[in-house]
């Protein structure tokens, strides 16, 4: 190099490319781990690898992480930080207890009057479930049945309850998909759906409240057993 020449700008490392992953995206596929037990219950879940793993910021990430902490699926922590929470067999028939207390109550004061197209969109979910079944889609199966479900109660028009029977969704999920032993055949658990269409069809608002306290006392596979080990 000649006096008088210029230093050349010295290399340096490449600044990382951060994609704008919206939130919901990060909820989805967290969800869906979690869901199905590819997350296992007291997984560490740190906000710098889950930016690395989404190609995002780490603002995206925790955004997502309290969506998920508001459905009971994570839990923070402080400064230890925020991991999967846990659901055993004893919290899930409590779960059930809600649903059975919540979602025939919902269907007595829908189902007098119900829109057809309410109706005919019930229907439809089902179908969509029986697609997903096919494909052996579990986690598109939760998500539709969660559809279903919040379908009908919306038209129950109690909106202060709709957070707790939804986040009971996601912990019923959990607890009955997380593990295989646990679960229906796909098919058979969304063909279960149409005893409640077929009673909400014919405008008879208890046989669809029966029909919804039997689908939810029978959810989960084996819960008696699991529940019986719990207790041990």
């Amino acid at each position: 190099m000649f006096a008088g020449e210029p230093t050349p700008p010295s290399p340096s490392a490449p600044t990382p490319t951060v994609i704008a992953v919206k939130p919901g995206a990060i909820v989805s596929a967290l969800r869906r781990d979690i869901v199905l037990g590819e997350l296992p219950q007291g997984a560490k879940l740190v906000e710098l690898a889950l930016a690395e793993r989404f190609g995002c910021s780490q603002a995206s990430v925790r955004e997502a992480l309290f969506r998920l902490a508001a459905e009971g699926l994570v839990r923070r922590e402080g400064h230890k930080g925020t991991f999967v929470s846990r659901t055993d067999a004893v919290e899930a028939r409590e779960l059930v207890a809600i649903r059975r207390r919540l979602e025939p109550a919902g269907a007595r004061r829908a189902v007098p009057g119900l829109p057809a197209d309410v109706l005919a969109d019930l229907a439809r979910q089902i179908e969509t479930m029986q697609h997903l079944a096919r494909a052996d889609d579990w986690y598109g199966l939760s998500e539709a049945d969660r559809a279903f479900h919040l379908t009908l109660f919306e038209a129950a028009d109690m909106p202060a309850l709709q957070p707790i029977l939804a986040r009971c969704f996601s912990l019923l999920h959990r607890f009955a998909f997380g593990d295989p032993a646990r679960r229906r055949t796909p098919m058979e658990a969304a063909d279960r759906h149409w005893e409640i269409v077929t009673a909400a069809r014919r405008g008879d608002a208890e046989a669809t409240a029966a029909a919804l306290d039997h689908h939810v006392v029978t959810l989960v596979a084996g819960l008696s057993a699991a529940e019986a080990e719990a207790r041990a």
